[in-house]
C-alpha cells in the first residue's frame, strides 16, 4: 500500500451508486502483418467472460467464462491463439454471439436484478462494448437495444477520477496516460498488483480488472459517471475507431476522449459533426449553451480520402465556460447527428494538406505501401492509399486493383514524379503516374 493515499475502511466510504459491478473483458479474432486476415471490419468476439464484484464487501462473488463461435472466420490465426491462448477447439463447439449475449443477460437478470441488487457492467476502456461488441452486432444485424449492453463504467475514467481526488504528491508519481487512457498495466503498477494469470486471456483480465477495482474501493473511490452509448451511434463511422492504431490524428493527446483533465482548460474538441457543417453553424450550436462565444474556432482537416473529418475545435473565454459548454451540449444534435464534446489542453496543430495527388496505375498486385514509397523515393509522400476493385480504399485481405493514390507536399514534387517515374518499372510491370 502507498502511504500517500492510504486505504479507507469500507464502512467509512461514501455511499456507492451500485451494489455490484460486473467486470467484462472481451477477446476477439485478430492478426498482424502488412495485410492481416482480421481487421476492425471483420473481427469477431471469441471470449465473453465476466466477474461479479460485491462493492459493499469488496469481494468477488462469481466468475463466469463463455467462449464464442465465430461465424465469419473458419479458423483462428496463429497470432490470435498465441496472444489469447484460445484454440480452434474451444470455439468451434461454442455458442454464437447472440446466444452468449442472451445468456449473459439472463444471468444478470436472475442473479442480480431478481435479487434486488443494483449493478453496472464495467470494462477497461470503451473499446469492448462501444466498438467491438456494437460493431459486430451492427455488421451481423444482431439486436443490441438492451440497456445492459449500452451502459457501462469505464475503468480508465474511474482511475482518472481517483487520481483527481488524491494529493498532489500522489499524482506526481503517476506517469502520463497513453493515447486511450491509462493502461491496465499502469493501474496495476500504481497499486502494486500483479496480473491474475495470462494477459489477453479474457477471464484472467477480468480478475485483474476486479483487483484494480478492489484497490480503488480501499481508497474510498465511488464508482460513478457511466458511459451510455447513444442508440444511433455507429463506431465504424467514428474516426476515433478507424483502426487498431493507438494514435488518432484528430485527437493527438495522451488520454482518452472525454477523460477528465488534471488541469483546467479553455479548449474543447467536437466530433461527429455532419460533413457539410460550416463554422457559422458551429457558432450557432455553441450559442445554445447560455450564449457561449468561441474566441477561436478551427475545423479538422479532411480525411485522407478527401471527405470532411467531422471534427471541430473551439477555444472559449474561460475554463469554466468550456466545461459549461461541454456539459450542456455533449450528446446534443447538430442537424441529423449528435456531437461528442471533450475538454482538451489546446487546439491541435495539423500538418498541411496535400498540395497535389497522383494516381499510380499498373502496380504489381503484390505491391505494398512500403513498395510504393520506395518507388517514389527520394520524394516522401504525405500518404499512400491503396485502391480496391470497387474504387474505394483497399480492404484488408481483398484483391488489389493495381492502383494507388499518393499525396504530395507540393505541386513541384508531383510534377517531378510524373516526369521521372511515369512508365518506370516496379518489378515486372511498368507503372503509369499521372495527376488525379
Amino acid at each position: 500500500m502507498n502511504d500517500l493515499h492510504p486505504a479507507v475502511p469500507l464502512q467509512q466510504q461514501q455511499q456507492q451508486e451500485y451494489g455490484y459491478v460486473v467486470v467484462v473483458d472481451l477477446e476477439a479474432t485478430c492478426d498482424q502483418g502488412a495485410r492481416p486476415a482480421v481487421t476492425v471490419e471483420n473481427q469477431e468476439i471469441i471470449e465473453f467472460p465476466w466477474v461479479v464484484l460485491d462493492i459493499t464487501t469488496g469481494t468477488i462473488v462469481d466468475t463466469q467464462q463463455r467462449f464464442v463461435k465465430p461465424t465469419w472466420s473458419k479458423a483462428l490465426t496463429p497470432f490470435c491463439t498465441n496472444l489469447t491462448g484460445i484454440t480452434n477447439e474451444q470455439v468451434c463447439g461454442a455458442a454464437t454471439l447472440p446466444e452468449v449475449m442472451r445468456e449473459f443477460s439472463e444471468y444478470c437478470a436472475s442473479h442480480l436484478t431478481a435479487q434486488g441488487h443494483s449493478f453496472c457492467v464495467l470494462t477497461d476502456g470503451t473499446w469492448d462494448f462501444k466498438h467491438m461488441l456494437l460493431g459486430e452486432c451492427l455488421r451481423k444485424h444482431i439486436p443490441m437495444d438492451e440497456p445492459l449492453f449500452r451502459t457501462f463504467l469505464d475503468l480508465k475514467h474511474q482511475f482518472q477520477l481517483l487520481l483527481l481526488a488524491l494529493p498532489d504528491a500522489a499524482k506526481a508519481q503517476q506517469s502520463a496516460p497513453g493515447p486511450f487512457g491509462y493502461s491496465l498495466r499502469t493501474m496495476m503498477a500504481f497499486f502494486g498488483l500483479q496480473h491474475a494469470g495470462r494477459a489477453h486471456s479474457g477471464v484472467d483480465d477480468c480478475r485483474t480488472i476486479a483487483s484494480v477495482c478492489q484497490a480503488m474501493l480501499q481508497r474510498g473511490h465511488v464508482f460513478r459517471e457511466p458511459t451510455v452509448i447513444p442508440t444511433d451511434y455507429n463506431p465504424m463511422t467514428d474516426p476515433t475507431f478507424k483502426s487498431f492504431d493507438t494514435q488518432n490524428k484528430y485527437f493527438p493527446f495522451d488520454f482518452q476522449f472525454g477523460a477528465t483533465l488534471l488541469e483546467p482548460s479553455c479548449c474543447i474538441a467536437m466530433r461527429g459533426l455532419p460533413w457539410g457543417t460550416t463554422l457559422a453553424q458551429v457558432v450557432k450550436f455553441l450559442a445554445q449553451a447560455n450564449g457561449a462565444q468561441a474566441a477561436r474556432l478551427e475545423m479538422g482537416p479532411p480525411q485522407d480520402n478527401g471527405k470532411p473529418s467531422g471534427w471541430c475545435y473551439a477555444e472559449l473565454a474561460t475554463p469554466a465556460q468550456a466545461d459549461s459548454v461541454r456539459a450542456a451540449l455533449n450528446g446534443k444534435f447538430l442537424g441529423q447527428r449528435y456531437v461528442d464534446i471533450a475538454l482538451i489542453p489546446h487546439i491541435p496543430v495539423f500538418p498541411p494538406a496535400a498540395a497535389a495527388e497522383l494516381l499510380l496505375r499498373g502496380l504489381p498486385y503484390s505491391a505494398t505501401e512500403e513498395d510504393i514509397r520506395k518507388f517514389v523515393a527520394p520524394v516522401e509522400p504525405l500518404y499512400v492509399k491503396m485502391i480496391g476493385l470497387t474504387g474505394g480504399d483497399l480492404p484488408a485481405g481483398a484483391h488489389s486493383s493495381g492502383i494507388a493514390k499518393v499525396g504530395l507536399h507540393t505541386v513541384g514534387e508531383a510534377r517531378m514524379l510524373v516526369a521521372t517515374k511515369n512508365r518506370q518499372y516496379m518489378g515486372p510491370r511498368y507503372v503509369e503516374v499521372f495527376f488525379v
